[in-house]
């Protein structure tokens, strides 16, 4: 279809609505006095509550806050908790977090907790044999928590736990025969599905596992590949993302309801891309390409339509600004829907940040990202619409068609999406 039929076609189109309810937004984790560093870790469902930690060595500081859009990081406390907690997760509703505490900073081993709403904080009990623990995701209903328990010596050895209220803590086993390490990376947000990592401190082979009650722990796979690890899985378990080792270095991938696995491509030349999280259909995952020391690396976030994009083309292209002179190290963790984003990045001041971000519609009307709306973006879209390439789907429905001709126009005749 030539320009001319792509025109006519728009005459007759009804036009996209406005921008979605979401106001799109970046928020930075700002330090603490005496803090250095600071981390953006968890999301509930709809995004509206965030937790993670300030961390500084010099000043000794190691604490946690709850974050939202109206309050920002407020720093936390509850009844239970001891004075170095970390919180790493938070349930759909928000109102539960869990985290790990120690009494002394920089502690050996470190203990898992969990609050509800207003009541005390919890400590779990630690599996038979083990002196630790480490809880690393809790389920939408915040009623499961998995994570690790381990034991001193040197190499420590690890076993993943479920714990629930209900049962008490369970060891979920290893892998392999002759595995001496396994933790639970993630739970799916209805509780029934745990995906972690098992391997033996002799090897160094690690592989993935996805654990149910009915069927016990198995063994994902990738063919070619001896060594992957899986970070995160969706709302009913019926996809599971991390990353393998193969020839082409460490390859961001993504396993179906079968356990069949997708590698999910590429940006830019890098040797390393990581999958950290996934939103509830799967539709979205997010993680980081390039190593966590490569000058280039940046957080990535991966869509079935558009493949794998940087953080900040896919923030920028839905409505978000991030700060000049901001570099997103990674994504840690996406809402349900899809529309709020979390990780840590590097300030032009060099400082680590955690940060929040939420993404309105698609917005693109400056095609071309030269910081104006004119006619060379209707020039840049439409060469990019004839050729078919997947970022001509700017209404994100799945293809490249007359429907995004139109959703073009209103955001660019309006002068963008504000």
């Amino acid at each position: 279809m030539n320009r001319a039929m792509m025109r006519s076609l728009l005459g007759g189109m009804l036009l996209c609505g406005g921008a979605s309810a979401t106001e799109p937004g970046f928020y930075a984790i700002d330090l603490i006095p005496g803090a250095t560093q600071s981390y953006a870790l968890a999301l509930s469902q709809t995004g509206d509550t965030a937790v993670g930690y300030w961390y500084g060595y010099t000043a000794q500081v190691h604490d946690s806050y709850i974050w939202t859009q109206d309050t920002g990081p407020v720093r936390y406390a509850a009844a239970g908790v001891l004075a170095y907690p970390v919180l790493v997760g938070v349930s759909s509703d928000g109102q539960t977090v869990i985290g790990s505490h120690t009494s002394t900073f920089f502690a050996t081993g470190s203990m898992s907790f969990v609050q509800h709403g207003a009541d005390a904080a919890v400590q779990l009990p630690v599996l038979s044999g083990y002196l630790y623990s480490s809880p690393h995701a809790v389920s939408g209903s915040g009623l499961i928590v998995v994570g690790d328990c381990f034991r001193p010596p040197v190499p420590y050895s690890y076993q993943a736990f479920r714990w629930s209220a209900a049962t008490g803590v369970q060891g979920l086993g290893f892998a392999r025969s002759g595995d001496n390490y396994s933790s639970a990376s993630a739970i799916s947000r209805d509780g029934t599905t745990i995906v972690g990592n098992s391997s033996s401190t002799g090897s160094g082979v690690q592989v993935g596992f996805v654990w149910k009650q009915s069927t016990g722990m198995r063994v994902l796979s990738v063919p070619g590949s001896n060594f992957h690890t899986v970070n995160g899985v969706n709302a009913n378990g019926t996809v599971i993302v991390g990353f393998y080792s193969g020839a082409n270095g460490n390859r961001a991938v993504m396993w179906n309801a079968q356990r069949v696995p997708t590698d999910l491509g590429s940006v830019g030349t890098h040797t390393t891309y990581i999958a950290f999280c996934t939103s509830d259909d799967g539709q979205v995952v997010a993680g980081r390409a390039g190593s966590i020391n490569e000058a280039t690396s940046g957080a990535m976030i991966w869509t079935p339509n558009a493949g794998m994009r940087y953080a900040a083309d896919y923030f920028y292209e839905h409505g978000v600004v991030v700060p000049v002179g901001w570099r997103m190290f990674q994504v840690d963790a996406v809402s349900g829907d899809g529309k709020t984003f979390c990780g840590v990045g590097l300030t032009p001041e060099g400082q680590t940040k955690g940060f929040v971000a939420k993404v309105g519609a698609p917005c693109p009307a400056d095609f071309d990202r030269n910081g104006g709306i004119d006619g060379q973006d209707v020039q840049a879209f439409f060469a990019t619409w004839e050729s078919g390439a997947a970022n001509g789907d700017v209404n994100e429905d799945g293809g490249v068609d007359g429907a995004d001709v139109s959703y073009f126009f209103n955001v660019w005749e309006r002068g963008g999406c504000a």
